[in-house]
Order: C-alpha cells, then sequence, then structure tokens
C-alpha cells in the first residue's frame, strides 16, 4: 500500500480518518495525499427549486476547500514531512477545489487504498451518496472511528490489511 487517499469532508469523524491514514501510512511507508470533497451537484437539473439558507456559489465552494486543505495539512505536517511530488513517507494536497463523488471515484482508482468515514444518519456524520448502497469488495479495507476502541480497532485493522494482501 504505497499511496492512500484521504478525502477530507466536514464531519464528526474527520480525525479519526487522519488517524487511520496515518497509521497505515507509518505501517506502509506510504504516500497520503488529500483531497476536498463536497456534495456532487454537476447532476442537478438547472429549474428552481425552494430552498431554505444560502445558495452555494464559487466562493462558498473555494472556503470549504481551502478549510479541508488547512486542517488536513495542520494534521499531517504534525506527523508526515510535506512533499510536492508523490513519494512514500510524505504527504500532500491534491487540489484547489471540491470534488464531486463521480470525480472521486475517479481520481481514487489510481491509489491502494481510500480513507473515508463510516457514514451514519447522525448529524455531522460522514455522508454517502443519496440512493447508493455500500458494496463489500474483496481487496477493500473499511475504516472508522479509531477514536472510540483504538487497540482492538488497530489490531482488527492491521490483520484485515494482512489477510487483503495475501
Amino acid at each position: 500500500m504505497r499511496s492512500i487517499l484521504v478525502p477530507v469532508a466536514d464531519h464528526a469523524h474527520t480525525d479519526a480518518v487522519f488517524q487511520a491514514a496515518l497509521m497505515l501510512a507509518r505501517r506502509f511507508d506510504s504516500y497520503v495525499e488529500g483531497l476536498a470533497i463536497g456534495p456532487d451537484l454537476s447532476g442537478l437539473a438547472g429549474f428552481e427549486i425552494p430552498m431554505g439558507g444560502p445558495m452555494p456559489d464559487e466562493t462558498m465552494w473555494r472556503d470549504l476547500a481551502e478549510q479541508a486543505r488547512e486542517q488536513f495539512e495542520t494534521f499531517m505536517s504534525a506527523h508526515l514531512p510535506r512533499t510536492a511530488a508523490p513519494r512514500t513517507g510524505a504527504f500532500a494536497w491534491s487540489a484547489q477545489k471540491l470534488v464531486g463523488d463521480l470525480s472521486l471515484g475517479s481520481y481514487g482508482r489510481v491509489f491502494d487504498i481510500i480513507v473515508l468515514g463510516r457514514p451514519g444518519s447522525a448529524p455531522n456524520a460522514p455522508r454517502m451518496v443519496a440512493g447508493s448502497k455500500p458494496r463489500p469488495r474483496a481487496n477493500a479495507v473499511a475504516v472508522s472511528d479509531v477514536a472510540g476502541a483504538r487497540a482492538t480497532t488497530l489490531r482488527a485493522l492491521n490483520t484485515r490489511i494482512c489477510a487483503a494482501r495475501s
């Protein structure tokens, strides 16, 4: 596992996602890349829908991407060196704008693993694309809430990673 992608979104388990990515990076001497992810609005039809609250604009999306970058870089810079080009044992930030789910799926294919928070229905939980159902994959490792029951979770994760590699 030489390359790890960390889609950064504002949710309650962001620190656990960062911790899991860092643990994997240290275990496998991996390159970690952060990417701001937000709602994918490209599939919406262009007609008026009454909505409450402010309408998102380019400035708002740019601010969200910048907040995600700052959060990722603050955490990772305390643990790994920053790099301009992909190299093992380092981290970098990918883009200056929010990426939607479809773009994440396409871009993520070049990485060995994508570290995400487990979707939930609680407020401020990681989101999941509407209407989609999680499908288990033989070579995928799900990482969630490393903050709770840390030792048990890390042992289980290490076992699953070793099993996936063989």
